[in-house]
């Protein structure tokens, strides 16, 4: 992983309770999650990592399962029909119209976020973030107005059958631009 410049990296002590609550997290997901069979939820099949997930997973899963990167498609979304959700108990019919939209041409619109934690409860996702995300490239939350004003970036990634020209998993990569 590169770090930016003029960001503090951790030391090794701070590198080994990252990796400590990072180990933490994932017995946690264990005990607490469910397990669901494909077959059950057809909807979850995706792209696995296999550890480090950062914006290089979709180069090495594409590469790896034969589909083509398409970046900067203006028409991309979440989903190439948002129908592919049905199943007991959900209607995608009864959603509405601007939430279909959203799913299926995700690329037409932007996010922007604010977040300022309260005092007290602002250190331990602090801590989380700087121990823990810098591993993962993921839960990079803003955790404080100074650091939203730097802004987000936000990328759809298509990846494509080669052969059918069919979008099998589209990646949304948001990224929390850092202040130096």
């Amino acid at each position: 992983m590169k770090e930016n410049p003029g960001l503090i990296s951790p030391n090794t002590v701070e590198v080994a309770l990252g990796d400590a609550l990072e180990w933490g997290i994932q017995r946690w997901v264990t005990w607490s999650g469910r397990e669901a069979h494909i077959s059950e939820v057809p909807w979850l099949a995706g792209p696995v990592g296999k550890g480090h997930i950062g914006s290089g997973f979709y180069e090495e899963y594409a590469r790896e399962a034969g589909l083509e990167i398409i970046r900067d498609d203006s028409e991309a979304g979440l989903l190439p029909d948002f129908g592919a959700l049905a199943g007991e108990g959900f209607d995608p019919g009864k959603v509405h119209t601007m939430i279909r939209d959203f799913y299926e041409r995700t690329a037409r619109y932007s996010l922007e976020a604010w977040s300022e934690w309260s005092r007290v409860l602002r250190y331990p996702p602090r801590t989380l973030i700087y121990l823990v995300s810098r591993n993962i490239q993921q839960l990079n939350l803003p955790t404080s107005s100074s650091a939203v004003d730097a802004g987000m970036s936000s990328e759809l990634i298509r990846l494509v059958d080669t052969a059918t020209r069919a979008t099998p998993y589209t990646g949304w990569l948001l990224r929390a631009r850092l202040r130096r």
